[in-house]
């Protein structure tokens, strides 16, 4: 079965990385079974050299200005879905973004609808009105 074949690397460092580590990271990567169609690497901070060497090597580079910890991991996470759902929209064709976006609004205007509804129910067996 094809699919699509991600590779991903975190480097949570108290420094930038440089070259070196990406030169281990695309070492890694063409050693595997399978070379991978996207390959991401997220990092703390990253030099301009290591940066630019990556993305000559066909990474996609997230770097967070920050070490991840407990206290910032969510946000973290966040960060990371935006750069790549960005990445993502704009290999996407414009109709297909746009009918993605009217999706979600569909489907967030659907739960409004569900809360209401369930909000409506409650009362009524508050009322008695409905077992």
């Amino acid at each position: 079965k094809e699919g699509l074949e991600v590779y991903v690397s975190c480097k949570n460092f108290d420094r930038p990385i440089d070259r070196s580590v990406i030169d281990e990271e695309y070492g890694r990567v063409y050693n595997l079974k399978k070379i991978p169609h996207l390959k991401v690497l997220v990092a703390s901070y990253i030099n301009q050299e290591a940066k630019k060497t990556a993305e000559s090597d066909g990474f996609i580079v997230i770097e967070l200005n920050r070490k991840v910890t407990e206290d910032n991991l969510a946000e973290a996470c966040e960060e990371i879905r935006n750069r790549l759902r960005k990445y993502f929209e704009t290999l996407a064709p414009p109709e297909l973004v746009s009918a993605y976006f009217a999706l979600q609004g569909a489907l967030d205007t659907l739960k409004n609808v569900e809360k209401e509804i369930e909000k409506v129910i409650a009362s009524l067996q508050k009322a008695g009105s409905v077992s």
